[in-house]
């Protein structure tokens, strides 16, 4: 019998399969018991493992937070390989490196703001997922994402257009609360 696999989609959904079909899904979990049926590795899965979260602070490698805050060197290729989130409560938390997490790679004028973050929080794991991205300045909240002029499309980082291929701009809007 062949060991189920769990894999997580950009969805947020699970579903269960002997292999991925999709190059855009990432392997989480494998089942370890070949007696456990897909459903019973779905159920426990079910969305509950989770929770949303907002968290203000600065993003920065997370080489540099270990650095500074508790005196670990890394070896040099590890400087820029790990984003994370450091609260103004002193925590750290990784980002997952999904298209809003690489936001913050590839347009450094992110990581040289204070941010409130909304982000998923998932049980047992400690890295959160980027929902939204927001500026925080002079106490009011900006909304942050990239917009193409020509076509109207909203994108999660900087760089050609989708559609048009022209470049983007990074947009921030205040938000109303």
């Amino acid at each position: 019998m062949a060991i189920p696999l769990v894999v997580f989609g950009f969805a947020g959904c699970h579903v269960a399969s002997s292999e991925s079909k999709d190059s855009s899904t990432i392997l989480v979990h494998a089942a370890v018991s070949e007696s456990e049926t897909d459903s019973a590795a779905i159920a426990r899965n079910d969305g509950r493992g989770y929770r949303t979260a907002s968290l203000r602070g600065r993003v920065v490698w997370m080489a540099e937070a270990l650095d500074r805050r508790y005196g670990i060197t890394t070896v040099p290729e590890a400087q820029e390989r790990i984003l994370a989130i450091e609260t103004v409560d002193g925590d750290v938390f990784p980002i997952v490196e999904d298209l809003r997490g690489r936001s913050f790679r590839t347009d450094e004028r992110l990581r040289a703001i204070d941010v409130e973050l909304l982000v998923l929080r998932y049980d047992g794991v400690s890295m959160v997922q980027i929902l939204a991205i927001h500026k925080i300045k002079d106490g009011k909240k900006y909304i942050i994402d990239y917009w193409c002029d020509i076509c109207s499309i909203v994108m999660f980082e900087t760089g050609p257009c989708e559609c048009c291929q022209d470049d983007n701009r990074l947009r921030m809007q205040i938000v109303e609360e």
